[in-house]
């Protein structure tokens, strides 16, 4: 019985984040999948001008922040971003100064489960790759809608 509780009540959260250039217009993508490994959730928002790292920050921070709408409290957050993974996974990360913020943020969120855990993947891992073209619509609606010009 006991195993059973586990999977129902565990949320595997897939993101990622992204920007035209180094420093432009930016998606964040999630995709939430249950302890049975059904996709529940999938949602894109765009985030302003920002970096691809901040942009993949924010995409752990936005679907943390959704989770928390969710029954499950036992996470795992997959992420293709290294540099970020590292730096959340760090109590007390020190550079660069501006994710600092981003850091305190995400950490509050932590708070909210009973158990969370970040980790790296691959960007061909197939729900990263569902992410990326979760990302790769909004970038185009973006386009379309001539939020941006690109």
């Amino acid at each position: 019985m006991k195993k059973k509780l586990e999977t129902e009540q565990s949320l595997k959260i897939w993101v990622d984040g992204g920007s035209l250039g180094g420093l432009g217009p930016s998606i964040s993508a999630y995709i939430f999948q249950n302890g049975k490994g059904a996709i529940i959730g999938k949602n894109y928002g765009y985030l302003g001008i920002v970096s691809s790292s901040i942009a993949e920050y924010l995409a752990i921070s936005n679907a943390l922040n959704f989770a928390d709408n969710y029954p499950h409290r036992d996470i795992e957050v997959f992420s293709d971003c290294l540099s970020v993974v590292n730096h959340i996974n760090k109590e007390y990360p020190t550079k660069p100064d501006y994710f600092l913020e981003l850091h305190q943020g995400v950490k509050e969120m932590v708070k909210k489960f009973t158990s969370i855990n970040f980790f790296h993947v691959s960007r061909n891992h197939p729900l990263i790759q569902k992410c990326h073209r979760l990302c790769r619509a909004g970038l185009r609606n973006l386009r379309i809608s001539k939020v941006w010009s690109y």
